[in-house]
């Protein structure tokens, strides 16, 4: 069930919490703890080379440290550029956008979950939502997991494009990661 595995970091596969479901139930060969060294420890290089793929240019990326007074989970902050493929409303845009990106994560024998806060510096309105994705791993038997990524658009501020940038996020986060599956699934 979803309330397995979540231990200090309180990730759970929260349906109300996180509406939009942009991965269901996808299965990955190898337990949550191999698919989190493979793809998530930074020495496995695929960060990079995802990023990479995508015309995105990692500028920061810290090493996973233990969150004080957490027994099982752990964060890093990503920065990069990523290039903007869209027209935002009616508003000129540029050809790529700074992104800030906090992870939080709690990995255990049987079960890896992701918290990623993702904020968008340079396309209009960035400075009024952030993107929560919440990743739930858990085992699927003795050597395999199943993935499910769901996201949260959340508002800091007040807009009429609430709805329309919901929507879109949404849309584009499905695209971006099933191409990060795809990815993933190649490079394991």
């Amino acid at each position: 069930g979803g309330e397995e595995g979540v231990g200090d970091l309180g990730i759970a596969l929260d349906l109300r919490g996180f509406p939009q479901e942009l991965i269901k139930s996808e299965h990955l060969p190898g337990t949550p703890l191999w698919v989190y060294r493979q793809l998530f420890k930074r020495e496995s290089g695929f960060e990079a080379l995802f990023r990479t793929e995508r015309g995105e240019k990692v500028t920061e990326m810290t090493p996973w440290v233990k969150v004080p007074g957490a027994a099982f989970t752990h964060s890093r902050r990503l920065a990069y550029t990523s290039p903007v493929t869209k027209q935002v409303g009616p508003f000129s845009v540029a050809k790529e956008t700074k992104v800030l990106e906090s992870q939080m994560c709690r990995l255990s024998k049987g079960y890896f979950g992701l918290q990623s806060t993702i904020q968008f510096l340079d396309i209009p309105l960035g400075d009024c939502f952030q993107v929560v994705t919440r990743w739930h791993v858990p085992a699927d038997g003795d050597s395999a997991s199943t993935l499910t990524i769901r996201c949260h658009v959340v508002f800091v501020k007040s807009t009429i494009f609430r709805s329309k940038i919901t929507a879109e996020t949404a849309k584009d986060l499905r695209i971006h990661y099933a191409a990060w599956l795809a990815s993933a699934r190649a490079f394991l």
